[in-house]
């Protein structure tokens, strides 16, 4: 299509684009949907262009290039950007990078140039999410962790990414972390030769010096995405929120930092996580993290500060969300044993109850296993055999529905058994009739 792409386009074997996300300098990026039996496939579809435009070539035919010339001056990005793919087949399958899934280069037939068609998993910049929603201090520390895990994969595979900034870092529906755009990182063999590339606000200098370098420079970046996250969206040196920046500040802001004067402790961070942020990006590579095992063992070290009832509001808001349909919620009902009450295991149990937003919530807390689960009978309803009066759940401090919970988690009533949920999500007793909520919130037959 000679790098003419529009929504309703089918590319890469029947995948439709459905939406642009967003721009960058080499192209696009579009939403795209597959259908198959009935089940609908999203993906991510980037779609680069080379040359970007005809002036381009006119501007190289200018330089004195005849039309060989001008074809291998081209050719050659199609070349470099091929090695992107190289580098994420090699990352593939792994959890805080973005996942590659096949390309196609297509030659334009009546001109100059090439479409490179790049498919990868749909994934929310951080960027958005971060304009969205915001990060809270735990969040900051579980977007450094993920990221070190990204670079403890490409340090064992000899690469050094070199473009590490938010613009490159994106957000899974399981709330993990990943790194993407290889698209400028090099191997260390091929670092004899250092050639100033990355975004300055983020670069580390000895890179930009044109100095040797080595796996810490991309600690160094993520020490300063980190430090922005924690500065009010600041990078060091800049104007304090909520002052304009001009471009003459941005400027100052990088001199200052390549010339080694100290950084100052972002704002929003505690003690302990600006000591961490700060040794990422010190000026000499010596005084950084030795690895980025190093940084990430130092970060999970850290304590946490989300409180119980912050992340119950986010549990009651992800709920919402789900039963809304929306934040990439089904709006569909409960079902059986997909939800029960909170349980100590953190947010890092195996989720359950589907992929959405609802099923995400659950997996905060840990699903209660299968074989607590009892059967539900014949005509729909669950009750409990096991008391032959409904029982009133008398309210309890501390408790959310008042009753002690058995220690599957699930609802107790006077005898201290569970009662398993109605495929409604309403609970039942001996009669099979739901006991609807009391004004203090509890259930009562």
């Amino acid at each position: 299509m000679n790098g003419h792409y529009e929504i309703g386009d089918v590319v890469l074997n029947n995948w439709k684009l459905v939406r642009l996300i967003g721009e960058g300098s080499y192209g696009k990026v579009f939403e795209a949907q597959r259908e198959d039996y009935g089940l609908t496939y999203r993906s991510a579809i980037k779609i680069i262009t080379i040359p970007k435009s005809q002036s381009e070539i006119t501007s190289v035919r200018a330089e004195g290039m005849d039309d060989a010339s001008v074809t291998a001056y081209f050719q050659s990005f199609v070349e470099r950007i091929a090695k992107e793919f190289a580098l994420m087949a090699q990352l593939k399958g792994t959890a805080n990078i973005v996942g590659y899934m096949d390309h196609d280069t297509i030659r334009h037939e009546d001109q100059l140039g090439w479409d490179i068609i790049i498919r990868m998993e749909l994934l929310t910049p951080l960027l958005n999410h971060t304009i969205e929603h915001g990060l809270r201090h735990d969040d900051v520390i579980k977007l450094g962790i993920d990221m070190c895990k990204a670079l403890e994969l490409c340090r064992k595979q000899s690469i050094i990414h070199r473009d590490i900034k938010p613009e490159n870092i994106f957000l899974s529906e399981l709330g993990d972390y990943k790194l993407g755009d290889f698209g400028i990182a090099r191997t260390m063999e091929e670092t004899s030769g250092a050639t100033i590339a990355g975004t300055y606000k983020y670069m580390a200098p000895e890179i930009y010096k044109e100095q040797p370098y080595n796996f810490t420079v991309d600690m160094y970046s993520l020490g300063v995405v980190l430090y922005q996250m924690l500065n009010r969206g600041r990078t060091p040196f800049l104007p304090p929120y909520p002052t304009p920046i001009r471009h003459s500040d941005q400027n100052n802001a990088i001199a200052r930092r390549m010339s080694g004067e100290p950084i100052p402790a972002p704002l929003d961070a505690d003690e302990a996580l600006a000591a961490v942020v700060l040794k990422a990006c010190a000026y000499r590579p010596e005084d950084r993290y030795a690895s980025p095992t190093e940084m990430r063992e130092a970060l999970e070290a850290l304590p946490r500060t989300d409180t119980d009832s912050e992340r119950d509001a986010f549990v009651d808001e992800t709920v919402s969300a789900a039963l809304r349909g929306s934040s990439g919620g089904s709006g569909r009902p409960f079902r059986t044993g997909e939800f029960s009450p909170p349980q100590p295991q953190g947010a890092d149990a195996p989720a359950a109850g589907g992929d959405d937003a609802l099923g995400a919530t659950v997996g905060l807390y840990g699903a209660r296993p299968a074989s607590d689960m009892a059967p539900p009978p014949g005509d729909g309803t669950v009750c409990d055999p096991r008391l032959s009066t409904p029982q009133p759940y008398a309210p309890e401090p501390g408790a959310s529905y008042g009753g002690a919970p058995a220690q599957n988690g699930s609802f107790a009533g006077a005898a201290g058994q569970p009662y398993p949920p109605m495929q409604n999500g309403s609970f039942a007793g001996a009669a099979g009739q739901p006991y609807p909520p009391m004004q203090n919130g509890s259930f009562a037959g």
